[in-house]
């Protein structure tokens, strides 16, 4: 009956590490998909600043019309 009883507190054990290893891959995978999300849009707002600004020879901006 002993024998069970440990078999028992080790699955407890192992089912509790499993979950936390789960929760912590969900949590990896959430912030590299925010990270992504983050840089697309940055790359975004700086394509659209770029189509509407250029930069002529002498160093001046020169706003152009979207």
């Amino acid at each position: 009956m002993r024998e069970l009883i440990d078999w028992d507190k080790s699955n407890r054990y192992a089912v509790s590490l499993q979950n936390r290893l789960f929760k912590g891959f969900q949590v990896l995978a959430l912030m590299n998909e925010q990270e992504r999300i983050s840089k697309t849009l940055t790359l975004t707002q700086e394509k659209k600043s770029s189509e509407y600004a250029s930069v002529d020879l002498q160093g001046e901006c020169v706003l152009e019309a979207p």
